[in-house]
């Protein structure tokens, strides 16, 4: 699931059925009413259209469909949840890095770049948090006494 804020409000995406719980959480953190990104079309200043969303020079990939031409002149930052492809010499978050690093944000700096953050680089690799792929409880040593 991706979010987009803009223009006071948070946008959502991919589909019409955002996760409810990860909504709850992202409008109780943000405190922000929330949309959902349109299939084709323009909210704020994001424009959509069949699967790919475009704000500035970040490009959002929601559907699983090979790229248009020409979708990959301009782009700063390929956002592509599906990760089947990427833009030549543009840098790009796929799913195999949500997957080892967690939720990922975005932010514009004053000069125009970004500052990405993960989630596993600001909490760190802790014993009680999972590797990536992990399922069930984590690893932890047994206690030496009870």
């Amino acid at each position: 699931m991706a979010g987009i804020v803009t223009q006071g409000q948070l946008w959502t995406g991919p589909g019409t059925h955002p996760d409810p719980f990860v909504l709850r959480e992202w409008q109780r953190v943000t405190g922000l009413p929330a949309g959902v990104l349109p299939a084709g079309g323009t909210v704020g200043n994001v424009t959509c259209h069949a699967g790919v969303c475009r704000v500035g020079d970040i490009v959002l990939v929601l559907a699983s469909r090979p790229p248009a031409p020409g979708l990959c002149r301009g782009a700063g930052l390929l956002v592509n949840l599906p990760g089947t492809w990427g833009c030549d010499s543009v840098p790009s978050i796929g799913r195999f890095d949500l997957w080892r690093n967690g939720a990922y944000g975005i932010y514009r700096r004053p000069d125009g770049g970004f500052v990405v953050q993960t989630d596993r680089g600001v909490r760190g690799a802790r014993p009680w948090v999972m590797r990536p792929g992990g399922a069930g409880l984590p690893n932890l040593p047994l206690a030496q006494a009870e």
